[in-house]
C-alpha cells in the first residue's frame, strides 16, 4: 500500500505529493486525512505529513517508509481533502498552508526531534560528532531543533555520522497544540444486583460503599470530585471499591463550551413573517429542498428581516436532517446571533471564530466533527466547519471585505462557499441590504436567484436622513467633531431616553501627529505610515507593526516646538462628547476597546440594557446591530471613505453609510440619521442618504465597465517583500520582464499587465514593497501562467531574500 503525503514546511516550487510505503502494521489503520510522521529530504529528517490519497503502486522504485501515525481517525473528510486541492490550485499556497487554514490551531500537531544514544561506542574521528555524542550521554537526548538554532556550524553531518553509526538514533514527539480537556470519572464494574451483594457483605464502612453505590446506579459515569462530594465519603472511599473491581475508574472527556451559560434551546415558536418575508421563504426552501447546488441573493433593506428569513429556512433545513454553516463578517456580530441561535437551537450549535480561546475553538471544531452540533456559527474561518451533508450556507453582509483572507491561502469566504454548496449539494445563501457590486451583476444576470425585501419587518419606517454640511460649521470657526446638527440631534434623542450610534472610522485620540512649521509627520521607522496618537498611554503607535515611541512637542527635522495632533480619533471624540454631554454615558468600540475575551459581547449587552446613551465606534458598529431604542445614528465625517486609493471607495462609503443609517428606527420609533461631510453634493452620499441602492449600483457598474474594473476583470496583485530595497525593486522588474514575455509567447488575450511600483504603505516591519498589478480573467491558463512563473522566480538565486506572493481580487 502506498501513502501520497503533503509534507510540512515546503518551499512553493518544492510542495508536491510524495509517495511513501505503508508499513503492514498501519495498513487499515492508515486512511486520507489522517497526519503521520515520515522522514524526508537526503538527512531523513523527521516531518510531518499529512495523507492526501492511497495507492496500490508507485512509479518509483524504492520508497522511504510512514513512521508513525498521528491520528487514530481522519481530521479532514473526503470533501475536506479536496478542498485542500482546490486552494492550492486556486491561491498559490502550499497544501500545508491550506491545511492548516481548515484545521483549528488547537488539533494541529507540533513534530520535535530529538536524537537519544544507543550505548553503541562511537570510534570515529570527527571531532563535531564526539561533542554531539558526549552531550547527548550527559543531558539523555538532543533536541535537534534547538540545537541547529543555537549552533552556528552545521550539525547535519556530524549527525548523520552517529546515526549511521549506530551510536544514535531518532526519536520522535508530536504534541497537540490543545489537549484534551479531561476528569477522573467512575462507573459500576458489576451489575446491580452485585452491588447489593457486596453492601451486604461489606464488613467496614458498609454504609459509605451504599452510597457511592447509590448513586452510581443512576449515572452512567460520575466525576470523582462530584461524587465525593455528593455521597460525602473522601476519595480514598471511591479507590477502596476501584481496588475490589466494584467501580472502574476512567478518564472523561469535558468538552470546553465558550456560550454553555446561553445553552437553552426552549425558543421554537415559528417566526411570524410578513407576506412579502413568506414569499421569500418558500423560494428559498423550494432551491434547498431541490437536493441541487444552488445560488441565491437576499437583497432587502436595512431592518427588512434578512435574519427572520433565513433562521425560518435552517429550522426546515435541520428538520430535514442537513447541517448549516453560518457566517458573519464581524466577532461583534457573533454574541447577538448566537443569542438567537442558541435560544432557538441548544446544544445543535458551534461557535467559531478567532475570539475563542485555543482550546475552546478545538472542543467546538469537536462537536462538529462529532455530529454533536449541526450548526456552525462564525466568522470567515468558520467555513471550514468539518461538517458533512451541508444543506444550506448563509453567508450574512456577504460584501463585507472582511470575508477575504489577508495571509496564504488568500481566499475569498464566498468562493469557498461556492466549492462546499457544489459539493454538499447545498444552496448558497447571500445576504446583504447592500450587496458587492459582484454578486449583484450575477444576480441580474442569472447565475444567483435574486431575492428582494423592499420594506422593513414590523412595519418601521426606514430613517429619516440629515446631510450636514461641515463647511458651514467651519465658516463659524468650529473644529469640534461633533457639528451643530448632528449636537442638536443627540440633546433632542437623549432627552427622549433613547440612544444613538456615532461612526468614525478611526480609532485612537488624533489621526496623526505634524509639525505645523515644516509640514514633517511623525512615521512609523519600520513602516511608510503615519502614527497615531493614543491619549490613554500618551503614546504614539503604529497600527500596522505595533511599534510605539513617546509624544514630543520637538519637531525631528526641524527643531521647532510645531508638533501638533492633526485630525479626529475615537479617543478625542469620547472627550469632546463628555464635554457637550457631561451627563451622557459613552461607550467607546475600537479596536483599542475590544481586545480582550468578550469584549464585544460584554460592551454591547451593556449597550443594548441601557447602561450607556451613546454607542461610539468603528466599523464594527456599521452593520448587522439590531439596538430596539437606537433612534439617531451620526456618521462624523463620511468624505474620509470616499477619497482613497482604490477602486471600490464609491462602493465602500455607499454600504457603511447605508449600514450604519440602517441601525436606526427598527423597533417601531422613528429613526434619524445625521451624515456630516465638506462635500454635500456628491452623488455616493446623496444615494446613501436616499438608501437607494438601484440607483447606486447602475451608476457604479457604468463606472466599472468604462474603466475595466470588477465584475468585467479580475484584480490580480502580485507582490514582493525584502529588507533590501534595491533587490526588491530589481527582482520585481526581473519577474515583470520574464511575465509579459511569457504573455506574448502564449498569445494571453484579455490581459493588462502594469510595471512594477510601490504600493500605497511602501514599507511595512522593516520589508520593502513592490507591486505589479494584473487586469485578467482568474481562469485556468493564468493560474498555469502564474504557477510557472513563481516557481522560476523562487529557483532564480538572484531573488534571494525576496518573498513574493500572489492575490486575486485583494483588499486594496
Amino acid at each position: 500500500m502506498i501513502a501520497k503525503v503533503a509534507i510540512e514546511n515546503l518551499t512553493y516550487p518544492a510542495d508536491a505529493l510524495f509517495d511513501y510505503e505503508v508499513p503492514a502494521e498501519l495498513e487499515g489503520a492508515l486512511r486520507p486525512g489522517c497526519r503521520v510522521v515520515v522522514p524526508f529530504g537526503g538527512g531523513n529528517r523527521r516531518r510531518q505529513g499529512m495523507v492526501m490519497a492511497l495507492a496500490e503502486h508507485s512509479e518509483l522504485a524504492s520508497l522511504k517508509r510512514v513512521q508513525r501515525l498521528v491520528d487514530e481517525t481522519p481530521v479532514l473528510s473526503e470533501e475536506l481533502l479536496g478542498l485542500v486541492g482546490f486552494c492550492k490550485r486556486r491561491w498559490f499556497c502550499t497544501y500545508f498552508d491550506a491545511i492548516k487554514a481548515i484545521l483549528p490551531t488547537g488539533s494541529r500537531v507540533r513534530l520535535r526531534e530529538y536524537a537519544v544514544p544507543t550505548g553503541e561506542p562511537y570510534s570515529g574521528d570527527d571531532t563535531l560528532a564526539r561533542e554531539l555524542i558526549a552531550l547527548a550521554q550527559s543531558s539523555g537526548r538532543l533536541d535537534l531543533e534547538k540545537l541547529r538554532k543555537e549552533r552556528s556550524e552545521p550539525i547535519d553531518s556530524a549527525l548523520a555520522e552517529l546515526l549511521q553509526a549506530g551510536a544514535l538514533r531518532r526519536v520522535s514527539d508530536v504534541r497537540r497544540n490543545a489537549s484534551d480537556m479531561t476528569r477522573l470519572a467512575a462507573r459500576l464494574a458489576v451489575s446491580h444486583e452485585e452491588a447489593d451483594a457486596y453492601v451486604r457483605d461489606c464488613r467496614a464502612n458498609a454504609a459509605k460503599h451504599e452510597k457511592v453505590l447509590d448513586i452510581l446506579k443512576g449515572c452512567e459515569s460520575v466525576p470523582v470530585t462530584e461524587l465525593c462530594y455528593l455521597s460525602g465519603v473522601s476519595k480514598s472511599v471511591v479507590d477502596t471499591l476501584a481496588r475490589r473491581q466494584i467501580i472502574e475508574l476512567h478518564t472523561l472527556e469535558l468538552l470546553r463550551r465558550p456560550y454553555r451559560e446561553k445553552t437553552r434551546g426552549g425558543d421554537r415558536e415559528p417566526i411570524r413573517l410578513s407576506a412579502g418575508q413568506h414569499s421569500v421563504l418558500e423560494g428559498l426552501w423550494a432551491l434547498c429542498a431541490g437536493g441541487r447546488p444552488e445560488a441565491a441573493l437576499l437583497h432587502g433593506v436595512t431592518g427588512s428581516g434578512k435574519t427572520e428569513v433565513y433562521i425560518s429556512l435552517i429550522d426546515r433545513v435541520i428538520a430535514a436532517g442537513r447541517n448549516v454553516i453560518v457566517l458573519v463578517p464581524e466577532i461583534a456580530l457573533t454574541p447577538q446571533l448566537t443569542d438567537r441561535f442558541y435560544s432557538r437551537y441548544g446544544e445543535r450549535v458551534a461557535v467559531l471564530h478567532s475570539a475563542l480561546s485555543v482550546g475552546e475553538r478545538y472542543d467546538e471544531w469537536k462537536r462538529l466533527k462529532n455530529g454533536e452540533a449541526s450548526i456552525a456559527v462564525g466568522t470567515r474561518s468558520a467555513i471550514f466547519a468539518p461538517l458533512d451533508n451541508v444543506g444550506l450556507i448563509v453567508v450574512d453582509e456577504e460584501q463585507e471585505g472582511s470575508y477575504k483572507s489577508e495571509n496564504s491561502p488568500r481566499y475569498h469566504a464566498r468562493d469557498v462557499a461556492k466549492y462546499r454548496a457544489v459539493k454538499n449539494g447545498a444552496l448558497l445563501l447571500l445576504a446583504s441590504a447592500t450587496p458587492s457590486v459582484e454578486s449583484y451583476m450575477s444576480a441580474k444576470l442569472g447565475r444567483y436567484h435574486l431575492f428582494t425585501l423592499s420594506e422593513r419587518y414590523g412595519g418601521s419606517t426606514l430613517p429619516e436622513v440629515l446631510i450636514a454640511d461641515m463647511r458651514e460649521d467651519l465658516a463659524k470657526g468650529e473644529t469640534s467633531a461633533i457639528g451643530e446638527t448632528l449636537a442638536a440631534e443627540l440633546r433632542f434623542c437623549l432627552k427622549r431616553g433613547e440612544q444613538a450610534v456615532l461612526f468614525l472610522n478611526r480609532r485612537g485620540y488624533n489621526t496623526f501627529v505634524g509639525c505645523r512649521a515644516c509640514g514633517e509627520v511623525r512615521t512609523c521607522p519600520n513602516c511608510s505610515i503615519a502614527m497615531t496618537y493614543h491619549s490613554r498611554n500618551g503614546l504614539l503607535m503604529c497600527h500596522y507593526c505595533g511599534h510605539s515611541e513617546e509624544l514630543s512637542d520637538v519637531c525631528p527635522v526641524c527643531g521647532s516646538r510645531g508638533m501638533r495632533h492633526l485630525g479626529t480619533g475615537t479617543q478625542r471624540v469620547e472627550e469632546q462628547l463628555a464635554e457637550l454631554f457631561p451627563t451622557a454615558r459613552v461607550c467607546r468600540m475600537d479596536l483599542d476597546t475590544t481586545s480582550y475575551k468578550s469584549s464585544h459581547e460584554k460592551l454591547l449587552g451593556a449597550f443594548r440594557d441601557g447602561e450607556y446613551d451613546i454607542l461610539l465606534g468603528t466599523q464594527m458598529v456599521t452593520k448587522g446591530l439590531d439596538m430596539p431604542n437606537v433612534t439617531l445614528v451620526g456618521v462624523l465625517s463620511a468624505d474620509a471613505m470616499l477619497f482613497v486609493e482604490d477602486y471600490r471607495a464609491a462602493e465602500r462609503t455607499f454600504m457603511q453609510l447605508t449600514q450604519v443609517v440602517g441601525r436606526a428606527g427598527r423597533a417601531g420609533k422613528r429613526g434619524y440619521a445625521v451624515i456630516q461631510t465638506y462635500c454635500p453634493d456628491n452623488r455616493v452620499i446623496e444615494l446613501a442618504r436616499r438608501q437607494d441602492y438601484e440607483g447606486f449600483f447602475e451608476e457604479e457598474i457604468l463606472f466599472r465597465k468604462n474603466m475595466i474594473y470588477p465584475p468585467y476583470c479580475d484584480i490580480c496583485h502580485i507582490m514582493f517583500t525584502g529588507a533590501d530595497e534595491g533587490g526588491v525593486r530589481e527582482a520585481a522588474k526581473r519577474f515583470h520582464t520574464a511575465l509579459a514575455d511569457e504573455f506574448r509567447r502564449t498569445q494571453a488575450a484579455n490581459i493588462i499587465l502594469f510595471a512594477p511600483a510601490p504600493p500605497p504603505i511602501a514599507k511595512i516591519s522593516q520589508k520593502y514593497r513592490q507591486r505589479i498589478l494584473l487586469k485578467c480573467r482568474d481562469d485556468k491558463k493564468l493560474r498555469q501562467t502564474l504557477d510557472k512563473m513563481l516557481c522560476n522566480f523562487y529557483n532564480n538565486r538572484e531573488n534571494r531574500g525576496v518573498s513574493i506572493y500572489v492575490d486575486i481580487n485583494p483588499n486594496l
